[in-house]
C-alpha cells in the first residue's frame, strides 16, 4: 500500500489518514493523537531520576506515519510558519529531529482541524518574520 501512496496527491492522503483516525472524538487532546500515531518519544526512566526520552515510539501505524511524512514535506513547501519552525530545530537538533517534529505538529494541526472543523489556512510570510529579521530591513531602507 505504501508504494502505490508515495507521490500521490496531498488530498489522497488526508483521506487515508482521516480514515485511519475514524472519530475524532475517540481522542481527547492531540497528543493522544500523536500518541495513537506513535510519534511520541518513548520514556526510558529508572526509579525517580531525570526524564530521559528517547526516539519515537512507532506503536501506531506505519502507513500514517509514512503519510505524515509525506505532507509534512508538502506543507513545509507552501507554509512560511512551518518552515521557520522545522528550520529552528534542523540548527539546533539535526533534519530527521525536525521533520519528527513537524510530523507531530501535523498531526496536532490535524486534530484541531478536525475537533473543531475548520481547513487548514498557511501562514503569511510577512507575519512570521522575525522581529531581527523586520528590524535589518526597516534599516537597510532608512539607509
Amino acid at each position: 500500500m505504501i508504494a502505490t501512496l508515495y507521490g500521490t496527491k496531498p488530498a489522497y492522503a488526508a483521506l487515508a489518514l482521516a480514515a485511519s483516525i475514524g472519530a475524532i472524538s475517540h481522542f481527547p487532546r492531540p497528543r493522544s493523537l500523536t500518541n495513537y500515531w506513535g510519534l511520541t518519544p518513548s520514556c526510558r526512566n529508572s526509579g525517580e531520576t531525570t526524564q530521559r526520552l528517547g526516539s519515537i515510539t512507532k506503536q501506531g501505524s506505519k502507513t500514517a506515519r509514512f503519510l505524515l511524512c509525506q505532507l509534512s514535506q508538502h506543507v513545509l513547501r507552501r507554509d512560511a510558519w512551518m518552515r521557520e519552525c522545522y528550520k529552528r530545530i534542523k540548527r539546533r537538533r539535526g533534519s530527521k529531529i525536525a521533520r519528527v517534529a513537524v510530523m507531530r505538529r501535523l498531526a496536532t494541526i490535524i486534530w484541531q482541524m478536525l475537533s473543531r472543523q475548520q481547513p487548514y489556512v498557511t501562514s503569511d510570510p510577512a507575519r512570521s518574520r522575525s522581529g531581527a529579521e523586520s528590524k535589518r530591513k526597516s534599516r537597510r531602507g532608512a539607509a
